[in-house]
């Protein structure tokens, strides 16, 4: 029998504001063996991460190329946070920043009129695996990387949206197409709490540790969830402080001297991150120093307009801290309550937390690791809890004083009333999904004449329980199914002639399987009429 193929396991932390990437071979056997990149163009620094941000040529009448990254300067007005974008159609959840609808129509996270979100972040990383392929070339040389196949993997929220996995796996093919050891080693039985605090979005999810050795296999316990509390809310906390405190001295400063990149922005980057929440003073007053600004306006307490410097004490970063920080705890609790309610007790925090904290060395490059140990080891839960409920509006027999007769009509093979809509709930929300866990329901098709294809409607539901009809608001489109049959898939369907319809109806029984746990973490789907594939199904999702 040969041997297995070696390839390049790629982890891509597709973060809000920054982006990793790290890579191993399938043959090592070590988590010590992946390695990050942390050089970048535009910056001679040895750094984790890269801006996710870019800057059009054809915006820019002094770029012959796009510009992306560090080399994306705020003078080229480049496009930031765009990733949000991709699920800019989902509802806020109960702990999302409230400031964010706001946000979106101030030009931070905004689009070229001729780009789509989707085509602005496949556009940002294609010009990312470009540098990905001369790292990779220059580590393993030409000869061997044109020949080793690379397998990615990417991060994804835990609260995306199908739509939003979808645009995201459709801009990443669409670029590519032209462990360190715990502080406390885990241990089976363990329950655990891993957040992950990223740029815009907060992600938790708990698990249940079954087993260490040989390979590390776990369990989700709860449902994950999240919110749009990324530290870039803390930046948008200083930006209105400082519209509150400076007015029009400050909204007068050109856009590229205090948004997203400019080095007013990386001076109070860097006072954020060495901001420890310690106050040194009793009081708190404590200046604290962010460089770069210049305002039209005299010296303050708070502002030295002669070294463009701005002031403020440690009680005011809190402040900026405080409304993000207390939605981190109030989603933690959250979830650990969750746990609790179904007899898990969280002992262990990773990255955040009493109980006992993990928090592994070079914690920025913990998640782009984690991508690539997904690859190199297969790793990923034994089973998932549902995020939401599926399922489908079916026509029903009608049931008179029950159902609104607005949704009833008369079925035009054999003439009975039905009623549209009524919701056929595949999957419960919190329901565990075994890997490779299948959402199978039995449908009937129905055609007229010569028609060979079919739409079916997938539908969810965030809340906890789930409505009987499709029609109510806390009901969401995922998406269409369709499907194109041959000919030859309907040979048995029964057949009768509509009078009314002047032609001839036909109907088939069949399945519908939507595959709700794939590799992809995506949705897939297959059809079948008497129990063989039959036709050919897409998902077509929600999107802008």
């Amino acid at each position: 029998m040969a041997a297995a193929r070696h390839k390049i396991i790629v982890g891509l932390d597709y973060g809000t504001t920054y982006l990793g990437i790290s890579y191993v071979t399938s043959n090592e056997k070590s988590f010590d063996k992946i390695e990050v990149i942390n050089q970048w163009p535009g910056t001679p620094e040895s750094v984790f991460k890269v801006p996710t941000r870019i800057a059009y040529a054809f915006e820019n009448e002094n770029l012959t190329t796009n510009q992306w990254g560090y080399t994306a300067t705020p003078n080229m007005e480049p496009y930031l946070w765009t990733k949000l974008l991709l699920d800019r159609n989902t509802k806020l959840t109960d702990y999302d920043d409230p400031t964010l609808d706001d946000l979106l129509g101030k030009g931070i996270m905004r689009l070229p009129e001729s780009k789509s979100a989707r085509e602005v972040c496949s556009n940002f990383l294609k010009c990312l695996c470009e540098h990905m392929v001369a790292v990779l070339t220059k580590k393993y040389s030409s000869r061997i990387f044109d020949i080793t196949p690379v397998e990615v993997w990417i991060t994804l929220p835990a609260i995306w949206s199908d739509a939003a996995r979808d645009a995201t796996k459709s801009a990443a093919m669409s670029a590519a197409s032209h462990h360190e050891s715990a502080l406390d080693p885990i241990s089976p039985g363990d329950d655990i709490l891993v957040c992950d605090c990223g740029g815009g979005t907060v992600d938790i999810t708990t698990y249940n540790i079954i087993s260490c050795r040989p390979k590390l296999e776990f369990k989700e316990l709860c449902v994950g969830i999240g919110g749009k509390c990324g530290s870039t809310s803390i930046d948008r906390n200083f930006n209105i402080w400082m519209l509150k405190t400076f007015g029009k001295a400050y909204e007068n400063v050109q856009p590229k001297r205090r948004g997203p990149g400019s080095n007013f922005m990386r001076s109070f980057e860097t006072a954020k991150r060495t901001f420890s929440g310690d106050f040194p003073n009793a009081d708190g007053m404590q200046d604290i120093e962010v460089e770069h600004i210049n305002m039209k306006t005299l010296s303050t307490p708070k502002y030295d307009a002669d070294e463009a410097t701005l002031k403020f004490s440690c009680m005011d970063m809190k402040a900026f801290f405080d409304p993000v920080i207390d939605d981190i705890i109030r989603l933690v609790k959250s979830q650990v309550k969750h746990a609790k309610s179904n007899n898990h007790n969280i002992k262990r925090i990773i990255l955040n937390g009493q109980i006992q904290l993990t928090c592994p060395p070079q914690c920025q490059a913990a998640v782009v690791k984690g991508a690539a140990i997904r690859g190199l080891e297969g790793l990923k839960p034994r089973s998932r809890q549902a995020r939401r409920h599926y399922g489908y509006g079916i026509a029903l027999p009608f049931r008179k004083h029950a159902d609104p007769e607005w949704l009833g009509y008369i079925d035009n093979f054999n003439g009975q009333k039905y009623c549209k809509g009524r919701m056929n709930w595949q999957v419960s929300k919190g329901q565990n999904l075994e890997d490779g866990a299948v959402m199978k329901s039995a449908v009937q098709f129905k055609f007229e004449d010569k028609e060979l294809t079919k739409h079916i409607t997938l539908w969810s539901c965030n809340e906890d329980i789930a409505p009987e009809y499709s029609h109510r608001a806390t009901v969401q489109k995922v998406g269409e199914v369709q499907v194109v049959f041959q000919k030859k898939d309907l040979k048995n369907a029964r057949r009768k002639h509509n009078k009314s319809l002047k032609k001839y109806v036909r109907e088939v029984d069949g399945n519908i399987e939507v595959n709700m746990a794939t590799e992809q973490c995506t949705l897939t789907v297959k059809t079948f009429v008497n129990d063989r594939e039959a036709g050919q199904a897409t998902i077509d999702f929600l999107q802008d």
